[in-house]
C-alpha cells in the first residue's frame, strides 16, 4: 500500500488542503472528490483482501508457523480499514458541500474497530 497513489488518504487533511489551496474552486472540488474516491477504492480493495482470506482460514491450521504473520497482516488490514474509514468520515464532514452531488458511494464504508465495539 505505501507505493499506491491512493494511499494519500492517509495524509493529514490540512496537508492535502494546502496542496490545492491555490487552485480555482472547481479544481478544488474535483481534487477533493478524487481524494475521497481514491480512499473508497483503497478501502474496497483492502476489504476484498480480508474477505479473500476467510475461505482459506483452514490453511492457517496446516501451517502453524504462518500464524503470527497471517495474524499480524490481518490486524494491519483491520487497522488500515479503520484509518481509511475515519479519514473518509473526516473528509465528508469537512467537505459536505463539495460532495453533495458527487455520486460517491459511502454506504459500505464502515470502521471495523468501531463496529467491533458497538456490535
Amino acid at each position: 500500500m505505501p507505493n499506491d497513489p491512493r494511499a494519500r488518504i492517509f495524509m493529514p487533511l490540512h496537508k492535502f488542503e494546502q496542496s490545492i489551496r491555490d487552485a480555482d474552486p472547481m479544481a478544488i472540488r474535483e481534487a477533493r472528490i478524487a481524494f475521497i474516491s481514491d480512499g473508497i477504492s483503497l478501502y474496497h480493495d483492502e476489504l476484498q483482501w480480508r474477505r479473500s482470506l476467510s475461505p482459506h482460514r483452514f490453511l492457517w491450521y496446516l501451517f502453524p508457523l504462518a500464524w503470527p504473520i497471517l495474524w499480524y497482516r490481518s490486524r494491519l488490514s483491520k487497522m488500515a480499514l479503520s484509518a481509511i474509514s475515519r479519514a473518509i468520515a473526516d473528509c465528508r464532514a469537512r467537505w459536505a458541500e463539495d460532495l453533495q452531488d458527487s455520486e460517491l458511494d459511502f454506504d459500505q464504508i464502515i470502521d471495523p474497530l468501531e463496529s467491533q465495539h458497538h456490535g
